[in-house]
């Protein structure tokens, strides 16, 4: 059979390949044909250090010089360092290890000029290699007449690997300079954190400068590309930014372009020309009542932690846990009556800023709200263990009150100080665990000391002086309910006369027999 196009199945391919090379394995010398339009397969191209297959429709790098200008690379191949025979890789190693050979070469042509030698070869300059891909063109340019694949070589952004012909933004310190990014992964924060440089192909300006960028970043030297000037406008007073200033920028509002000064004091003062259309006010509000909304509830965990992790001191009695459920419910409240009627559509400027202006108050009440629920668990949980001492100090005072017509014996009066000790080493031991402060630790190890050697001795010395033992148990009750609620977190204000006292109290040890009879039981009532 003679030689021809082959046909079967309604397809054909006749024809070469677009680059003219008969590099490949498949579709070297046919067009495909599909019906009434023709489209050209896409030239395949293979990498030339890994062995890559058809990486023509991907990103690749090829060298002009190397093996007749039919030297390509795959994109990891480059990244790896991993050039053509003569690269200058983004390392710089390779350019060295050049210059170095360059100028050893020099020298000896020097010494060899002398004795009528041959002079060595120069080693040439060191590649570049371009970056490129082929893309498919629409089907109406097929129909046209259309090869249907179109080259792009020039810039490419690392970061989505598009073309950057007319907007790319260059990284001088990543690969040795040749790094750069679309202006579109720069306005969403997908780049480097290394100063970037916008440039153009001078093809695309209007008006070229002289000095093309070029010549400074090595893996676009085959293009000339220009510097770009950059300018910047605050989004909310409409004013340019100037260089120098600094700016905040949102990755999200306006898909990326929106700026701001960061130092609002000119749009404070031109407030008229606010705006807040294009951005996301509501779902900002939001978020900021949402954290405002979970730190309640962590507020409400904590407190029920404080209660669970207090060694018996409180407990979850009926009151208590009927608090922290009308705090649950509270908070479920306030979240459903927020987000469930949160209206999502843009607003006008006036009711944008109006919108803002009440979110303030709202959120101070809210972490009101939230907070004080959280305090008024542990503030419970503290008056109902208060009540449990004033329980324990009700049962002994009509059998230790003489001055009624009591009779108390020496073994009640030791009774009582052996109960009163028990509970006062127990809450004075959590509270030393559970105090931050200074003062707050220096005022328990006080009260541990003065109980151990004034009141408690007083106590039991009952029979021979009652008074003075009536003093030391009232003392001693007032300190166990003041530690109580200093067990749960709250604390009296440090002032002068607490710290004098804590001192008077670590110095010496108190004379109830000083006080007047009926001293400390006013300053125990006062105290509950």
């Amino acid at each position: 059979m003679s030689g021809g196009p082959k046909s079967g199945g309604g397809s054909t391919y006749v024809g070469n390949s677009l680059d003219g090379s008969s590099k490949g394995h498949f579709g070297d010398n046919y067009t495909y044909i599909h019906g009434d339009r023709k489209r050209r397969p896409p030239p395949i191209i293979n990498g030339d250090k890994c062995s890559a297959k058809d990486i023509a429709t991907t990103l690749h790098y090829h060298c002009a010089k190397c093996e007749d200008g039919t030297y390509n690379i795959c994109i990891q191949c480059y990244r790896n360092g991993r050039g053509c025979h003569n690269w200058r890789d983004f390392r710089n190693a390779r350019k060295r290890e050049l210059q170095e050979r360059e100028e050893q070469y020099q020298l000896k042509a020097v010494q060899m000029e002398s004795t009528s030698k041959p002079r060595p070869p120069k080693v040439g300059s060191p590649h570049t290699l371009s970056a490129r891909k082929y893309i498919q063109t629409t089907e109406d340019d097929c129909v046209a007449g259309s090869e249907g694949w179109q080259l792009q070589d020039g810039a490419f952004c690392e970061s989505c690997l598009d073309f950057c012909g007319e907007s790319y933004w260059n990284c001088k310190t990543c690969f040795g300079g040749g790094w750069g990014f679309c202006d579109r992964c720069v306005q969403k924060g997908r780049h480097c954190s290394h100063e970037l440089f916008p440039i153009q192909q001078e093809k695309y300006c209007e008006k070229p400068k002289e000095a093309p960028y070029a010549k400074q970043s090595p893996h676009l030297a085959s293009d000339r590309y220009i510097l770009l000037p950059t300018w910047h406008y605050c989004d909310t007073c409409q004013n340019e930014i100037l260089p120098g200033e600094s700016r905040l920028h949102c990755y999200e509002c306006s898909d990326g372009h929106f700026d701001m000064l960061a130092i609002g004091v000119y749009c404070g003062n031109t407030w008229r020309s606010l705006s807040f259309q294009g951005t996301h006010l509501h779902e900002r509000m939001s978020l900021l009542t949402l954290i405002i909304l979970g730190e309640g509830a962590i507020g409400i965990a904590k407190s029920c932690q404080y209660v669970t992790f207090s060694e018996g001191t409180f407990s979850f009695t009926g009151s208590v846990a009927g608090e922290i459920f009308c705090a649950v419910i509270n908070l479920h409240f306030l979240y459903m009556l927020y987000f469930d009627w949160i209206q999502e559509e843009e607003f006008g400027i006036i009711r944008q800023q109006l919108c803002s202006v009440l979110h303030f108050p709202l959120h101070v009440a809210l972490v009101l709200a939230v907070e004080g629920a959280a305090q008024c668990i542990t503030w419970n949980a503290a008056i109902r263990r208060g009540n449990v001492l004033v329980h324990q100090v009700e049962h002994w005072v009509p059998i230790l009150n003489h001055t009624a017509g009591g009779n108390p014996t020496a073994t009640d009066w030791k009774n009582a100080a052996i109960d009163l000790n028990t509970t006062a080493n127990t809450l004075f031991d959590i509270a030393l665990e559970r105090s931050s402060g200074t003062l707050s630790i220096l005022q328990t190890l006080a009260y541990s000391g003065q109980s151990q050697i004034a009141a408690v001795p007083a106590i039991l010395n009952g029979t021979n002086a009652p008074e003075t033992a009536g003093n030391a148990f009232w003392w001693l009750t007032g300190v166990l309910y003041q530690t109580t609620f200093k067990i749960a977190g709250f604390y009296p204000p440090e002032t002068t006369d607490e710290i004098n006292q804590t001192v008077t109290y670590l110095g010496d040890s108190l004379d109830f027999t000083k006080f007047d009879e009926g001293y400390w039981m006013d300053q125990a009532c006062c105290a509950e």
